[in-house]
């Protein structure tokens, strides 16, 4: 195998995107510590040239709780969350007196919270920060955290409201959202006897029931919401995860945060086969929701003094893999504003007990922004990597966060570190891994040694213990429709081991292969499937029942569902198995890998791993890293109770 190259043009990026505007009339000056600019926004009437000004402030003379400050005239402010859009076409404004083009995205933001009476103060980045300027950059991106955390209010601007004809615009889908979120409210409400209302089948429309024509215009006004590209970007995590409140804005359209919580919360407890059915994704709206309950809310994503239950600067990043930037370095800086960032070792819980905290006492965040051409985003993810490898109670934890696509596995970079910037085509990290599985039983003390070589000193290679396990026979990938049914269908054309052909596949064993050993329980945490095998195959025979084509492949082995639960398995199964490949090994086995394994690529038990990881062997005996993977009947140290020493390896990961 030869690797392809990344070129020096590959690796940099160069901030041009500022530059093609008209050069900037503003002259900035320099900032003094925790000081940030705030845009007094002139009143006047839609249509009229937007006049305002920038004032320079002590972020820190902000009060915690209220956002107020004793500063006459900018005793408060709110801050704008907001896509910058496209260079061109750019709009001219009035700052300090002297004329300055933005982009139209910020103009029509400034221009819908413009008061006709009275001034308003708004902290908005494209005018607020010098963005010519690398030093100030990283500067201000340490205190955006607290900029948003400060500010009164956070008003999220969505664009302008596209409207083909009126059933498709945003008040439609806004309309939709309501009703939903109201009826979240009806049926979460203490005097509700209606937890058990079945959504599934009352709500999603699978396509033998279709919805009525009304409800398909609302369903797709609510899909082109959400495909803004607001809902793409790796910086609106923080911004409204840090908010104490927020509105949004689209055109003439507006909702508040509470209204998309209650959609949201819907979504994620009794309607989740909704937004896979409408093909609904709010992955961000989860992490921001996850960012509050880090630094404003009651609950602590921190249990204790049991690492494997905290999360880490890598969790975070691995669950926003996919969200978009402009700068490839920005999927990292993006997220140095939560807590995780600040923690010194993995059941450090200091940074989560009172947010602003982390400023006042100067802590520092595992990696400082730098905006400089000759930092590349290699030089970030490296250093990110390299830092969790050196640090105790971190090191493997790095490895669960591999992914690759066709393109990065056979490019000249060193496999095992993360790539934060690729698609959202590619898996997410596997929930649970390292309090649910544990693959190497007995075998707990890891061994990570990164090697340097005089030729690639900046590639270093991992040397590590592991075990052997098994070898790949064949793979099946999904239909991004249907998946369920096209992974069964999978299963049964893979060519399993001429020993096996007489054995028929346990429907029980593919049930729990396919959610990769985990069932949601109805207070929606992930639980071991094989603590109740009876109510997790119960739910997969549910979920087969609104497709009997499919039961056709099990033949006998189904049983009528004591519980009517298919939407707990339908979200099992898109956690699980969403852009992964089913797998069958030389020995039989079942288990669920990267979506790029192939025929002959290995899994293996890293040594103190809680997972399996897909290896593929290079001619020179090294190895890349595909990922980790599920391989049922290895998860609970099954395979390592009898082995010895003798059976490790000393391999290299490049």
């Amino acid at each position: 195998m030869v690797l392809g190259s990344i070129t020096s043009q590959t690796l940099s990026w160069k901030p041009t995107f500022f530059f093609k505007l008209k050069k900037p009339a503003i002259q900035y000056q320099p900032l003094p510590e925790n000081h940030i600019r705030l845009l007094r926004v002139y009143p006047s009437c839609k249509g009229v040239v937007i006049c305002c000004s920038l004032e320079v402030v002590n972020l820190l003379d902000y009060e915690d709780i209220t956002g107020k400050s004793s500063i006459p005239n900018l005793e408060t402010y709110d801050a704008v969350s907001y896509v910058w859009g496209s260079s061109k076409g750019t709009h001219r404004i009035m700052c300090n007196g002297v004329p300055v083009y933005i982009t139209r995205n910020a103009k029509d933001v400034i221009e819908r919270l413009r008061h006709d009476k009275e001034s308003r103060t708004l902290w908005l980045d494209f005018l607020c920060i010098d963005q010519s300027n690398h030093f100030e950059r990283a500067e201000q991106v340490k205190l955006m955290g607290l900029v948003y955390w400060k500010a009164r209010h956070v008003h999220i601007w969505l664009g302008r409201d596209r409207i083909n004809f009126k059933d498709h615009g945003a008040a439609l889908a806004v309309e939709r959202m309501q009703e939903l979120g109201q009826l979240y409210r009806k049926i979460s409400s203490p005097d509700s006897h209606e937890y058990n209302l079945d959504l599934f089948d009352e709500q999603t429309a699978l396509p033998m029931q279709r919805p009525p024509k009304k409800q398909e215009y609302k369903w797709h006004a609510l899909r082109q919401l959400f495909k803004r590209p607001w809902f793409q970007r790796v910086w609106v995590v923080q911004e409204l995860g840090l908010s104490r409140d927020a509105t949004f804005y689209c055109g003439d359209t507006s909702f508040t945060r509470n209204e998309l919580d209650d959609f949201t919360a819907l979504l994620k407890t009794r309607g989740s086969a909704l937004s896979q059915h409408h093909n609904i994704w709010l992955r961000n709206l989860e992490l921001a929701d996850q960012y509050r309950s880090s630094t404003r809310g009651n609950l602590r994503l921190e249990f204790g003094s049991d690492p494997s239950l905290a999360e880490s600067f890598l969790d975070i990043l691995g669950k926003a893999r996919g969200l978009k930037c402009t700068d490839p370095r920005d999927s990292v800086y993006a997220f140095l504003g939560h807590p995780a960032a600040y923690k010194q070792h993995l059941a450090d819980d200091a940074p989560y007990m009172w947010y602003p905290r982390n400023y006042y006492d100067g802590k520092r965040t595992i990696i400082h922004p730098e905006y400089r051409e000759e930092t590349t985003f290699f030089d970030v993810y490296r250093s990110i990597a390299t830092t969790y490898i050196g640090s105790v109670g971190f090191g493997l934890d790095i490895l669960l966060h591999v992914a690759h696509d066709k393109r990065t596995i056979a490019a000249d970079f060193p496999s095992w570190i993360p790539r934060w910037d690729l698609a959202a085509s590619l898996p997410h990290p596997f929930e649970g891994g390292r309090v649910n599985y544990s693959a190497s039983g007995k075998l707990t003390q890891p061994t990570l040694n990164m090697v340097y070589t005089a030729h690639e000193a900046n590639k270093p290679r991992l040397k590590l213990e592991a075990v052997h396990l098994d070898s790949v026979l064949c793979t099946h990938k999904p239909k991004t429709t249907d998946m369920l049914v096209s992974l069964i269908t999978g299963a049964f054309k893979c060519n399993r081991p001429r020993t096996l052909h007489a054995t028929p596949l346990d429907p029980t064993t593919l049930a729990i292969t396919l959610t990769a050993g985990l069932s949601t329980g109805r207070d929606l945490l992930l639980n071991r499937a094989d603590a109740d095998v009876d109510q997790h195959y119960s739910r997969f025979c549910a979920y087969l029942g609104l497709d009997t084509e499919t039961l056709t492949h099990l033949g006998n082995n189904t049983r009528h569902p004591t519980e009517r639960e298919p939407q707990y398995y339908s979200l099992d199964v898109h956690r699980a198995a969403s852009n992964r490949v089913l797998i069958c090994t030389e020995d039989g086995r079942l288990g669920l890998g990267p979506q790029i394994t192939r025929k002959g690529d290995q899994s293996w038990i890293i040594i103190g791993a809680n997972m399996p990881f897909m290896l593929r062997e290079l001619p020179d005996g090294t190895f890349r890293i595909l990922g980790p993977m599920y391989l049922h009947g290895v998860m609970r140290g099954e395979l390592v109770e009898n082995l010895s020493q003798d059976d490790v390896r000393s391999i290299e990961i490049c």
